[in-house]
């Protein structure tokens, strides 16, 4: 049984712009099946950043708690060795608005054993991204297209 672990761009890509729930419901109702389970999980950091866009995205995660996967010790360390020197410092970049979330959702991921789904692609030598980070890490990672193939949902 494979889990995924979702990072704020799959979300909020997805709910705003590609898989509206209005339209794609089914999506989203294995989404929240698959939470309940725990094939679907998204560390707390993205959670947090979702709830400062304050919309309904939010208010449909708020109904989810079991998607929300707080940080225990090892994901900790996992963080803490992403952004060690020498490794993917650059990940995060408060000053640039790049996201806290990333390197949790790529510890969250390494720990569960997860594939990460992201929307972000290669940064081509530019600050890693987190397809960049689960390429060096061995880490594998698809798209949200890729997740509904895997979930074999058909609209």
């Amino acid at each position: 049984m494979r889990i995924y672990c979702l990072d704020t761009s799959s979300l909020v890509t997805s709910w705003h712009l590609r898989y509206p729930v209005d339209v794609f419901p089914t999506l989203w109702n294995r989404i929240d099946e698959w939470g309940k389970i725990g094939r679907i999980l998204a560390p707390e950091e993205v959670i947090r950043e979702i709830e400062k866009i304050e919309d309904d995205l939010n208010e449909w995660l708020r109904q989810r708690p079991y998607i929300s996967q707080p940080p225990d010790e090892q994901v900790q360390r996992e963080v803490r060795d992403i952004l060690g020197p020498g490794r993917f410092s650059r990940l995060v970049d408060t000053k640039k608005g790049r996201s806290i979330a990333d390197p949790w959702v790529i510890a969250q991921a390494r720990v569960s054993k997860a594939v990460v789904v992201t929307e972000e692609k290669l940064s081509e030598g530019r600050s890693p991204k987190i397809p960049d980070v689960c390429r060096a890490v061995g880490i594998e990672y698809i798209n949200v297209l890729e997740l509904i193939r895997a979930m074999e949902l058909k609209f």
